[in-house]
């Protein structure tokens, strides 16, 4: 699944990157979640907050955990 994850992340950023869509939150529901991780690894500024559910086939390894979780998120939420 890694490189049709990448070239489907690859698609998604460049949609992302057309004038005026800026920094997006993804919520990706399996493979979408994938997605979602490969996305803010290899474009952390365009994206502000990746969630996946389920997300199955995605990258496990320490090293590329911590490339995903490089930058803090933008929103903290707070339960209560």
């Amino acid at each position: 699944m890694g490189s049709r994850t990448t070239r489907l992340s690859g698609r998604m950023l460049g949609f992302l990157a057309a004038p005026g869509i800026g920094r997006a939150h993804l919520i990706g529901n399996s493979m979408g979640g994938a997605i979602a991780l490969r996305m803010a690894a290899d474009s952390p500024d365009s994206i502000a907050s990746p969630v996946p559910i389920d997300a199955g086939g995605a990258e496990t390894s320490p090293s590329w955990l911590r490339r995903v979780c490089q930058k803090p998120p933008d929103l903290v939420l707070k339960a209560g």
